[in-house]
């Protein structure tokens, strides 16, 4: 899988996160792939694993944050639907 196939399956796999976050993500992928170099692409995206692993991780991190950030009724059921989504991002 090239760069960009990684990065857009990675994207549509965040959809449930806020944009700003999304973007976030997206662009700390890409710039960790430019400090690896063109030679290193391929070896450096096996190494995160699929696109869905990668995202259910990311997810799992943001819910986590997001609960240390404001403990709240509205933030945990929100933190809920967030790790659901991290869960049926990974793969089994």
């Amino acid at each position: 899988m090239n760069r960009e196939q990684f990065l857009e399956k990675l994207k549509n796999k965040l959809k449930g996160l806020p944009a700003e976050d999304v973007s976030s993500a997206l662009e700390y992928y890409e710039e960790y792939l430019d400090d690896a170099g063109p030679e290193n692409e391929e070896a450096t995206i096996a190494a995160w694993g699929s696109p869905d692993q990668l995202a259910g991780q990311i997810l799992a991190d943001y819910a986590v944050k997001q609960v240390n950030a404001e403990p709240s009724a509205k933030k945990s059921l929100s933190t809920a639907w967030v790790v659901i989504l991290a869960i049926c991002a990974s793969p089994i």
